[in-house]
């Protein structure tokens, strides 16, 4: 089951807030930056490596047994 995930990205002067479900804190970043670069129109690599970013796992969700 995926969590939700809460990013901050500062690249420059912009700051960004942005949510994502996801298995890992990797995949939330990635799935992340992936949506500020169509966004903004730059290439994703750039906002890979130039990105200021906090990620920590906003709620957690676990399935329950039968």
């Amino acid at each position: 089951m995926k969590h939700l995930w809460r990013g901050t990205f500062k690249i420059g002067n912009t700051a960004s807030v942005l949510y994502a479900y996801a298995n890992t804190e990797k995949q939330a970043k990635f799935v992340m930056c992936r949506r500020i670069a169509k966004k903004d129109g730059v290439p994703f690599g750039a906002v890979m490596n130039s990105a200021d970013v906090s990620i920590n796992k906003e709620m957690e969700f676990t399935e329950e047994g039968e």
